[in-house]
């Protein structure tokens, strides 16, 4: 079962390899450029969110980075999450429905 401590080996793993600060990873997966550094001090996230976080790091993991070892990779995803400032938002994302996309994010 996966953790914050997993979404968290993620953000650590994947600012790392993209040289990109955690606020803005924060921001193009949440919309919210502060949620990541709430859920390392401890804040809650929902299923659905956590869930839309996993696999937008499965969906813009670098190719280059490996993935890490502890934390399970889902599968791809037929489609891609909308990106955060690229119209939408988060309302626009749940409301589509969007299974694998992230909280206001996506398309590269």
């Amino acid at each position: 079962m996966a953790t914050a401590t997993d979404l968290l080996i993620l953000a650590d793993a994947f600012t790392a390899a993209t040289k990109t600060s955690e606020t803005a990873v924060s921001s193009r997966i949440f919309d919210d450029g502060k949620k990541l550094a709430a859920i390392r001090r401890g804040k809650d996230i929902t299923l659905r969110r956590f869930n839309l976080a996993i696999s937008w790091f499965a969906e813009h993991w670098p190719e280059d980075a490996a993935w890490p070892d502890k934390v399970p990779r889902p599968a791809p995803s037929l489609t891609l999450p909308r990106c955060a400032g690229e119209g939408g938002g988060e309302g626009a994302a749940v409301a589509a429905g969007s299974a694998v996309g992230n909280i206001g994010e996506a398309r590269r």
